[in-house]
């Protein structure tokens, strides 16, 4: 729960309100926040789903591209892992590297995700 509170708190300072959709240019916390949704749909069990926190969660920009009238596109690998229940119930942890693309003003896009 203390981690969902540090993630919450995260991504209000970082200005990314919603999921999927931004208003300002693409941060690390909106990657973040995405591609812990995008892990989640993946499980047996997204509602057991307990995500590394700040220290052991990376976020790396990959690449910027500056478009017309000023929006970017911006490309953000996020690796870290996850404890969620399998088929069987067993807790697991899984690793993931998650790569996503983040336009100004448009929805994020998931280009790759690899869980083992």
């Amino acid at each position: 729960m203390f981690r969902m509170a540090l993630l919450f708190i995260a991504l209000v300072v970082s200005g990314c309100g919603k999921t999927g959709t931004q208003e300002k240019h693409p941060t690390k916390g909106g990657a973040w926040q995405f591609c812990e949704l995008a892990v989640k749909n993946r499980l047996k069990a997204p509602a057991s789903a307990d995500f590394s926190g700040v220290s052991e969660t990376t976020v790396t920009e990959q690449r910027v591209t500056q478009m017309e009238g000023g929006d970017r596109k911006v490309i953000y690998q996020v690796s870290g892992w996850v404890d969620a229940q399998n088929s069987y119930g067993a807790t697991i942890r899984n690793s993931y590297i998650c790569e996503v693309e983040g336009r100004t003003g448009t929805s994020w896009k998931v280009l790759s995700l690899i869980i083992d």
